[in-house]
This record gives structure tokens, C-alpha cells and sequence, in this order.
């Protein structure tokens, strides 16, 4: 979609008003002197004026911005901005050319700038930019502004867009050391476990008769033979470790440093466990937030990172069932607060948010959700999907 131009505006920067001054007092000494030399240095500056404003008037017609679909990013990372500008003018080019953002500002550094030098008459340009979120949550754009100080510098030309766009900020992510997780492995040495289904391919699992379509490999020939009829093998499968994160951020008030370090603290852990294979599964203690099932999918890490990023601290919450009930998984707790070894009976592992210092990599360096080069996926508005259950009122 082509934004359409909503506002002109023309503004004066602080190098054009120290130029208005001096062509003032050149004015006046020309008066006062009735030099001719002051008197053509003046009249070159008002021409400079009305040059530099009509050129950037001028330039500024006819052109049209479209906001390429942002992309999702995570606290402090940079989150790249496209933009598309069309110059519908027949002879006259566009130069130094910026776009910003008006809107969304609030969750991030400062307003998103991105230059584009150069665009030709009829032709589109691409203007590049980053954008540095501070804080999780949707981030929801609104109006663009485009401006230029061509040729002078002397006025600004601006044309505002109105252009509605969201995009998605997960929380901040960080690279975790390994032996966290190799501390919860379960006693088999892979740190697999051996489910009880057949048709897989890994140990045997069982004899059962021949069916049409079997492999020949998998018919058990001496016990066919024995038996008089053909009898094949059936294979059981090795499932990846499954792991519980579980978040308790109880009595943690809005924007509160060590509940936010904690929701970056069981991002970083769900994050890192798909990045090593694993079954992951997320519940929340304290807030609004869908449970999930241990499951490895690039969506349901997604979905999680997501959930994470749309909580909402201080606000009241019912209390509802209890933690959902998860074969042969680890649980990891991380407590916003005080440990409460009640939460999660048995062998479940306790970490408070201030441990993430303890467990964080490279002096604290900052991942982001996808791989260099992997391909955006979208994320559901949604709050239910496969491997999530139903969102119940107040759950906590």
C-alpha cells in the first residue's frame, strides 16, 4: 500500500536561521554603506532563500513512500526499516531524501531514520534504516516522514504519510551456557527417552505379523521361518529431552527490573533449548498467559517468545488450575522474587533472575530470534494454537 500525503510543512533549522541573521545585518550594513558589493552579497542570500525553498517544494510533489512489512526484532538488537519512494514527478529527481518515524517511539531508541540519496524521475528508491527497541511488546506505526534540506541545507521540506504498521518485539535474548542444560539430562546417556509408540526407526520395539506394503528388511526371517508365516519388525523411536520452563513473577508491579530480567531469563532458556533440540513447554505463575506443551516447532518457539513478550505485570490476576502435568520432562523455575520450592515439587531446578549473570555468555551478548538469512515467519494474532491450551481466565 502507497502512503498518501496527510501534511506539507516547511522548517526552519538552526543553519538557516543563523543564515536569515547575517543576511540581516548584510542588509543593514548595505543601508547603512550603500556599498554595492553589500548590496549584491544581500541579494544573493534572498536568492539563496528562494531558491532553497522552491527546489525543496518542488522536489517534494508527486511523491509517495510505502513501508515495507517490519521486521519481528528483540531488545536491543537492531531492527532493520524499509522503505519504498516513488517519485511520480516526469522530469524532476529527488535527492537526499530522509524518512522517519513518528509513531512507536515509545518502544524505541530515539526515531528510526533512513536516507535514500537519490531518486530519479519515474523511478523508485529504497531507503534503509535501523531501529533499536527498548522495551517487549507489539510496537504498532503510524505516520512517516519524509524530508529533505536540498539544496542549502537553509529549510526543511517535510511531507508526513499516514501509513498504520505493527510489528513485534520478542524479549531480550542472550546466548546461556550449555551446562545448564546438561545438568537437567535425564540418566540415559543421549539424553533421549524411548517412547512407547511404534512405526519409528531407531530400537526395536516388538514382532508383529506381516502387513501388505512392509519393507522386506523388516520381516524377521527366522522367526517366520519357525513360525510358518511372515512376521515383521516393529521400531520404536528415541523422543528429544522435553523441558519445562516455568516463569513466577507473583507480586512483580509493572515494568519491574528483576521481573523483566526474569522474562528475559526463561526466553533465553526456551530459545536455547529448541537451538539444542529439545521439547519445550512454557507456563506462567502471576500473569495472563497461555500454557504449552513441550513440542519442537520453529512456530511453537515463536508462539512462546511471543506470549513472553505480551506479558503484563501488576495486574490482578485469579488463581486457576495448576501447573500442567508433563511426562518425562525437566522443569526449570525462574522466580522474578523469592525461590518457592512448593511451586514445583520434585526435581525441578530453581533460578532467581539475578542468576542470569551467573548463566549468560560472552559478557552478556544478545542473540536474536532467527538464524542470519532464515526467512521471517509470521506470528498469529491468536492466542491458541497446537500445543497451547486454551488461555482460562485469570490463568496463572
Amino acid at each position: 500500500m502507497i502512503g498518501l500525503p496527510v501534511k506539507r510543512q516547511y522548517q526552519m533549522r538552526l543553519g538557516g536561521a543563523i543564515y536569515i541573521v547575517v543576511a540581516i545585518f548584510i542588509g543593514l550594513a548595505a543601508l547603512n554603506s550603500q556599498a554595492n558589493l553589500l548590496f549584491w552579497t544581500f541579494g544573493l542570500m534572498l536568492a539563496g532563500m528562494v531558491v532553497s525553498g522552491a527546489i525543496s517544494g518542488f522536489m517534494m510533489l508527486n511523491l509517495h513512500v510505502r513501508r515495507l512489512r517490519p521486521e519481528q526484532g528483540s531488545v536491543d538488537l537492531p531492527m532493520n526499516l524499509q522503505y519504498e519512494i516513488v517519485n511520480s514527478k516526469r522530469f524532476l529527481p529527488c535527492f537526499s531524501l530522509r524518512v522517519e518515524e513518528l509513531d512507536g517511539a515509545e518502544r524505541l531508541s530515539g526515531r528510526a531514520q533512513s536516507y535514500c540519496l537519490h531518486v530519479g524521475p519515474g523511478a523508485t528508491g529504497r531507503a534503509d534504516g535501523l531501529g533499536w527497541p527498548t522495551r517487549r511488546g507489539e510496537v504498532r506505526f503510524k505516520r512517516i516522514r519524509v524530508s529533505t534540506t536540498f539544496p542549502f541545507g537553509i529549510l526543511r521540506k517535510s511531507v508526513i504519510f499516514n501509513q498504520p504498521a505493527s510489528t513485534f518485539i520478542f524479549p531480550r535474548l542472550h546466548r546461556l551456557d550449555r551446562s545448564l542444560f546438561t545438568r537437567l539430562r535425564s540418566h540415559d546417556p543421549d539424553g533421549n527417552s524411548m517412547t512407547q509408540e511404534a512405526d519409528g526407526g531407531d530400537e526395536f520395539f516388538g514382532l508383529r505379523e506381516y502387513r501388505p506394503g512392509d519393507s522386506l528388511r523388516s520381516i524377521h526371517w527366522r522367526h517366520s521361518a519357525r513360525t510358518g508365516r511372515l512376521v515383521s519388525r516393529e521400531m520404536s523411536k528415541l523422543s528429544p529431552p522435553r523441558l519445562m520452563v516455568v516463569l513466577d513473577v507473583r507480586n512483580s508491579a509493572a515494568e519491574d527490573e528483576k521481573a523483566e530480567e526474569a522474562i528475559s531469563f526463561a526466553a533465553s532458556i526456551a530459545n536455547e533449548a529448541y537451538r539444542l533440540g529439545e521439547e519445550v513447554g512454557l507456563a506462567v505463575v502471576g500473569a495472563r498467559c497461555p500454557k504449552f506443551l513441550p513440542q519442537r516447532a520453529r512456530w511453537h518457539q515463536l508462539r512462546m517468545l511471543q506470549a513472553l513478550g505480551e506479558l503484563r505485570l501488576g495486574e490482578p490476576t485469579v488463581v486457576a488450575a495448576g501447573l500442567p502435568m508433563v511426562r518425562d520432562a525437566r522443569w526449570i523455575v525462574i522466580h522474578a522474587g523469592a525461590v518457592d520450592n512448593a511451586l514445583v515439587p520434585g526435581a525441578g531446578r530453581h533460578l532467581t533472575a539475578h542468576q542470569l549473570a551467573e548463566y549468560r555468555l560472552s559478557g552478556g551478548s544478545v542473540v536474536g530470534v532467527l538464524q542470519p538469512n532464515a526467512p521471517m515467519v509470521p506470528v498469529v494474532d491468536d492466542a491458541e494454537g497446537p500445543g497451547a491450551e486454551p488461555e482460562k481466565a485469570g490463568a496463572s
